[in-house]
């Protein structure tokens, strides 16, 4: 049986990050530390969760190319892909957290007209403890979940703001085509692009790196920075003529 992460139950994104934000805020308040920006997403997987984390390299042990990480969810351990950087590490480890709080209740289950997590046959089948295994461009409703959960520990809504808001006095305004093109291969071979797209795709770039600066958010990649702007529709294609809140 194949992975059906399209079949977990329908949460919206700001549903989602809302639950990120009450799990952030109740760590807070259990352990006594105020997580500021670079959000130490360690500290919460092993002692508010009571996670163990685990670097190595996946295929090695799964032997299903692209993982970037994977959730045991009886034994309370999260496996990380040991050659990812440091954003996509952290990126990860939320990700994982996230299928803990959403997810966990349905590899948990033994109605057998549930759907599994994961192909049964890429595994031992004397091992009835299957966890939940992320593939690097899996899009799937219950991954994206994931992602958004991990997007908000990593990148509070209100700091992200904040540290725009030293930058900017304004939604920053690029074109849709180059927003697009940071989902493809924006130097591919053949894929020429004019003055004008080279100098918006920079720009993009600059604003992230602005954002990343001002708010200490040395610990998430570019990529996923650029990814929260846009969702907080702080970097966007469409034209905006008030002032951020």
């Amino acid at each position: 049986m194949s992975i059906d992460m399209n079949a977990v139950s329908f949460l919206s994104r700001k549903q989602v990050e809302n639950i990120a934000e009450q799990v952030l805020q109740d760590a807070e308040r259990k352990l006594d530390v105020s997580f500021k920006p670079p959000i130490d997403i360690e500290t919460i997987a092993e002692h508010y969760f009571g996670m163990q984390i685990i670097y190595r390299y996946l295929f090695t042990v799964y032997g299903i190319p692209d993982l970037h990480g994977a959730l045991l969810i009886w034994d309370k351990k999260i496996e990380v892909e040991e050659s990812l950087s440091l954003g996509r590490t952290n990126f990860t480890i939320g990700h994982e957290l996230g299928h803990w709080i959403l997810h966990q209740h349905l590899a948990a289950s033994t109605n057998p007209d549930q759907f599994a997590l994961l192909d049964l046959n890429s595994l031992n089948k004397s091992d009835q403890r299957f966890p939940i295994i992320c593939h690097r461009n899996d899009n799937s409703w219950g991954e994206r979940q994931a992602n958004w959960f991990s997007a908000t520990l990593l990148m509070p809504a209100k700091a992200v703001r904040d540290a725009f808001k030293l930058n900017y006095s304004s939604p920053q305004v690029f074109s849709q085509s180059v927003l697009e093109s940071f989902n493809s291969n924006y130097h591919s071979e053949g894929n020429s692009k004019s003055l004008e797209d080279i100098e918006e795709f920079w720009g993009v770039l600059s604003v992230v790196d602005q954002v990343k600066k001002s708010g200490r958010f040395s610990n998430v990649s570019d990529q996923a920075m650029r990814i929260r702007l846009q969702t907080l529709e702080l970097i966007t294609h469409k034209r905006v003529n008030c002032r951020i809140l």
